[in-house]
């Protein structure tokens, strides 16, 4: 039905067929924030996000999105709602995933055990226990890991009617504003080691985001560098660059896969109804390579194509093809982590934010056809009176030539 390229650098979406779009078209989609997307560069996942909801997350700030200052006050809290559950978004059904909170102590969703499987249900779920967590307490980080641990332990069951494991990565994902209650490395390493010897399989790959001017950077960052991660340090009221970095987790597996690895295989999300009518469709999804020129292979983005369910033939049980695709997506990926980090990794383990260069051309415009003042200062309501004006001009002419035949008639 539709084939299309997601851009790992902008969130550039290329589509075929197209869509008829005019200069002024403005939307909030990027692809890079799709299940679809990170499915094909991180294969099935067991899946922790760890989140600080400690007293300072109600700390009001200056809302700077997509780096303009728009004035707007928000708490800390609402920013990393928002990001949080964007992250949660790239979780297809070949995931395993849970939400822990922490501040004094840390719970997790339903006071659960287990990882959930990442289902649109499921996602739906979390995101509503996001949405209703209040700030409080202090910042308890090694409670937010530990349950973690003790989620990974629990989950280890993999029969076909009681899975609560993918059996291949596990990853944490840990955020917080403020200094930790411990904030002795040494005596962290020292714990953090204990907690590793105690889980059977991998060892979770750490990824951790220091919100604000009071965050503690040390600890997040030595979390990262020594778990196979990455760090990200975010400005207060920087909506935009720490939602893009909770979902850039992807992009650090994507540069770890050798060239010519059998294991990128082609990754199948679950059914959902199209948005432009079609009905219910899958997308299956492919991560796209080239080499620089040193002759490095760059990970560039992900290509996919919708299938609508249809297509599989008109006798097939969707709910029984939805566990067929899953299954043909549940191949691990193997990686290989000896391979160097990019340009866009500083510090061992701490990513820049990616800024690209102008000009930047709007949607369904070429660059002749831009001007700098056409979408500024009520472009869309001088259409619209162009429209009205239009349509009444039409109208009368039709009923002043009606007038004359009529009188010619006569």
């Amino acid at each position: 039905s539709w084939q299309y390229f997601g851009g790992q650098e902008t969130g550039l979406f290329a589509q075929y067929p197209a869509s008829i779009k005019h200069q002024c078209w403005c939307d909030g989609y990027d692809p890079r924030y799709q299940p679809w997307y990170a499915a094909a560069v991180t294969g099935p996942k067991d899946f922790v996000m760890v989140l600080d909801v400690s007293g300072s997350m109600s700390t009001s700030v200056t809302v700077d999105d997509s780096g303009n200052d728009s004035g707007e006050k928000q708490t800390r809290l609402s920013i990393m709602k928002t990001a949080a559950k964007a992250q949660l978004d790239t979780i297809t059904f070949s995931d395993f995933v849970q939400v822990v909170v922490y501040s004094s102590s840390a719970s997790s969703y339903n006071d659960m055990s287990t990882l959930m499987r990442g289902t649109s249900e499921n996602k739906k779920k979390l995101m509503e226990f996001i949405d209703e967590i209040e700030a409080g307490g202090s910042t308890c980080g090694k409670c937010g890991i530990k349950k973690a641990f003790e989620i990974f332990k629990a989950s280890t069951s993999t029969s076909l009617n009681n899975q609560n494991t993918a059996g291949c990565r596990r990853i944490i994902t840990f955020l917080t504003d403020g200094k930790m209650n411990d904030n002795s490395w040494s005596e962290w390493a020292s714990w953090l080691n204990t907690q590793k010897l105690s889980l059977t399989g991998s060892n979770p790959h750490i990824f951790t985001y220091a919100l604000g001017r009071g965050a503690d950077e040390r600890i997040p960052k030595q979390l990262a560098c020594e778990n196979k991660g990455w760090y990200a340090k975010v400005n207060d009221g920087d909506a935009a660059s720490l939602k893009h970095a909770m979902i850039r987790y992807f992009e650090y597996f994507a540069n770890k896969i050798p060239a010519g690895n059998a294991t990128t295989i082609p990754r199948w999300t679950e059914f959902y109804l199209d948005s432009s009518g079609q009905g219910k469709m899958t997308t299956v999804a492919l991560p796209v390579y080239a080499d620089d020129d040193s002759g490095k292979r760059i990970f560039h983005g992900v290509v996919g194509i919708d299938v609508l369910a249809a297509d599989f033939g008109a006798s097939l049980d969707d709910s029984a093809l939805a566990v067929k695709l899953q299954q043909r997506s549940s191949q691990c990926v193997s990686y290989d982590f000896t391979i160097p980090e990019g340009e866009n990794v500083f510090n061992t383990c701490q990513i820049k934010e990616i800024n690209p260069s102008e000009p930047y051309v709007p949607t369904g415009a070429t660059i002749n056809e831009v001007d700098d003042n056409h979408c500024k200062g009520g472009a869309d309501v001088g259409l619209i009176v162009g429209i009205v004006f239009a349509v009444i001009f039409a109208l009368c002419c039709c009923c002043m030539g009606a007038a004359l035949y009529y009188i010619l008639l006569s």
